[in-house]
């Protein structure tokens, strides 16, 4: 293209310089010629200026197609993307513990795995959840262990994390940058990374929109006392007979799984604390007048003429499905599984429904309950690459997404939070992984026996049976009593 115009440029000049040579010859002929060689000359330079114009649109059209692929690139992140990155070629044996309730889904995103990768044989063991951390501390602790990969949550990966292998340095930092502040302490423990987070569970609050609008709410009130009342304000009970039609409350109502956490989150967002967070010396936080306050207001939530009567059946299905079905005004249940349960089964609720954060006392900041997971890797796996790289594949996009989707565990990736298209889709996305970035939860390795060890004490509260001051002091005993048996 240049040259072409660098040549029409020589013929307008070649043009000009006849022109010129002949007009002093004053006949009639050297006129008509001078005439016709301007005429060519005019025309060759407009051609000139066409073609000129033409490679400027060629140039610029190049530019945009090259920055289009750039960003095409930049955009496309295929299952295997993270493997890739790594320079891993998985190939050979992986053997994986997982527990029994994430059998089919898990087995799903394992033969996805095998499809990319059919050069490796999978062993993949599923374990009753009752019995899945005691199986792997007896393995663990008497060597015996020969799983290269387990499924873990912040509380396991800390319990075992001295049987746990670095791979810190393995894992592209790109990813760990991706992925969402607060959640690496589902496979980590201080700067180490042990494996890689795949999804969070956040417990924020969901609202319905209708239900509010009628009490003459917009949004849920951010202040604990004005959400209560809320709660109050939406419950209709149009026939007098104390068998409400809509409810105002409802919430994650598991024993063991629920209150224990509720009560964790409350003492931050009312301004307390729950220890001094030292293993080596633990101290207990909570009792005083900020506990006094969280018990309080669990109480109000779960003890209520407001509260669904539902969460006493210690079914977090049916408490969710209650809020999903139209008929309560609050809940405080996990994000994505609420809004996938309205997507399977009440999609005609699908837009009236709200998020928001957990309230609060005064400017206190939001805290809420997380559950987060991911694959750790053993010390001494036999087969590293082939664990790192089943780790690698399930914190992918696609795989984030085709996780999200199937159960509404929301994804760790940060990716997926700034996807504008995306989060139109799953509208919980944004503020689920802005509060996982403030989550708490109580990780220690005597977690299950305080947790299980306070569905009595809380029990007992809710029925006032005993009061705030005696609730706190078991409570408080539980704590120390637990810890006893680790410090031995």
């Amino acid at each position: 293209m240049i040259s072409k115009v660098k040549s029409i440029a020589w013929v307008a000049i070649v043009v000009f310089t006849i022109s010129m040579a002949i007009l002093p010859m004053g006949c009639a002929k050297a006129e008509e010629v001078a005439e016709e060689v301007a005429e060519e000359a005019e025309e060759v330079a407009e051609e000139a200026e066409e073609v000129a114009e033409e490679a400027e649109e060629v140039a610029e059209e190049a530019e945009e197609v090259a920055e289009e692929a750039e960003e095409v690139e930049e955009a496309v992140e295929t299952a295997t993307y993270w493997i890739e990155k790594a320079g891993l070629k998985p190939s050979g044996q992986l053997n994986i513990y997982s527990y029994k309730d994430e059998m089919a889904l898990e087995e799903s995103v394992t033969s996805m795995f095998l499809d990319a990768y059919p050069e490796v044989e999978v062993n993949w063991v599923a374990i009753p959840y009752a019995e899945y951390a005691s199986k792997i501390a007896m393995e663990l602790e008497t060597g015996t262990a020969d799983f290269d990969l387990m499924w873990s949550w912040g509380a396991w990966t800390n319990q075992f994390k001295d049987y746990l292998m670095d791979v810190t340095d393995m894992i592209p930092q790109e990813l760990k940058d991706d992925i969402v502040p607060g959640i690496h302490k589902a496979v980590g423990s201080g700067d180490k990374w042990f494996g890689v987070p795949f999804f969070v569970g956040i417990w924020g609050i969901q609202y319905n929109t209708e239900i509010l609008s009628k009490a003459g709410y917009d949004t849920p009130p951010k202040q604990i006392n004005d959400f209560l009342q809320c709660a109050a304000d939406c419950t209709v009970d149009e026939d007098n007979d104390g068998l409400p039609e809509t409810y105002g409350f409802t919430g994650v109502s598991q024993p063991g799984q629920s209150w224990n956490p509720v009560f964790y989150a409350l003492l931050k967002n009312v301004g307390g604390e729950y220890w001094n967070e030292d293993p080596s010396n633990p101290e207990a936080l909570f009792n005083d007048e900020y506990g006094i306050r969280a018990l309080q207001v669990e109480k109000a939530l779960y003890a209520s003429d407001f509260s669904d009567p539902v969460m006493a059946a210690g079914d977090p299905g049916q408490s969710r499905s209650s809020f999903s079905a139209g008929g309560v005004g609050l809940s405080w249940n996990y994000m994505g599984w609420v809004y996938a349960d309205i997507l399977n089964n009440f999609p005609e609720n699908s837009d009236k429904i709200g998020w928001a954060e957990v309230p609060v006392d005064g400017d206190n900041e939001s805290y809420c309950v997380t559950g987060d997971m991911g694959y750790v890797i053993r010390d001494g796996a036999e087969n590293l690459d082939n664990a790192l790289a089943f780790c690698l594949f399930y914190s992918s996009i696609p795989i984030q997404k085709w996780r999200n989707e199937h159960d509404g565990f929301c994804p760790v990736r940060l990716a997926l939070a700034n996807d504008e298209e995306y989060v139109t889709e799953y509208p919980y996305i944004p503020i689920s992984l802005d509060m996982a970035s403030r989550s708490v939860r109580y990780v220690e390795p005597n977690m299950s026996e305080i947790e299980n060890g306070s569905i009595p004490i809380f029990e007992n509260y809710f029925s006032n049976k005993i009061d705030e001051e005696e609730t706190l002091n078991q409570l408080e005993d539980l704590f120390y009593s637990t810890w006893e048996s680790y410090l031995e």
